[in-house]
């Protein structure tokens, strides 16, 4: 069975209040657990892409996994954000990020309705560039970039963790 994340069930946080986003730093095992909490709005998908990236230089990671995680976390929150929800009230979104093994994990939790976006056929192959559709890659992308992706919904939530180690240089996501 694989540990919790450090996120899970830590006795302790210091909440320190960043406009409107709040993050907590949670008391956890050698390279931490962090989380921020953003509106379901589109202008704060740079918000979370900023915070995680000022955390990732903090701990020199190397550049392709920066990339990765930025990648994975940002389509992650769009998707939540442009399709999770059924109205247009105000919802929050946390994202948290820990070390997992070898490599760095990505939390998205949303309050949105249940969808296991791993259970999502992939993305149709258009014949020709004319076929080709604007968007509709989010996923195919977070399955590209992550080495490993869990979904699970737990009390109403959807939580989809995203998992990325250090790949050697000229290894390149399919």
């Amino acid at each position: 069975m694989r540990p919790a994340p450090p996120w899970r069930g830590s006795p302790a946080a210091e909440a320190v209040t960043a406009s409107s986003a709040e993050v907590r730093t949670a008391a956890a095992p050698p390279g931490g657990g962090l989380e921020i909490r953003i509106r379901s709005d589109l202008t704060e998908v740079g918000r979370a892409s900023t915070w995680l990236g000022e955390r990732m230089a903090a701990l020199d990671l190397p550049h392709e996994l920066r990339y990765r995680l930025d990648t994975v976390l940002a389509e992650a929150v769009t998707n939540v954000i442009s399709h999770g929800y059924r109205d247009a009230g105000p919802h929050e979104v946390t994202v948290r990020f820990a070390r997992e093994g070898n490599g760095w994990a990505i939390e998205v939790e949303d309050d949105g309705v249940a969808f296991n976006p791993l259970e999502a056929a992939p993305p149709r192959t258009p014949g020709s560039h004319s076929e080709a559709s604007v968007g509709g890659l989010g996923i195919h992308l977070i399955r590209s970039f992550a080495d490993e992706c869990r979904y699970r919904r737990e009390n109403d939530r959807n939580r989809l963790t995203m998992v990325a180690r250090p790949r050697p240089p000229g290894d390149r996501p399919v």
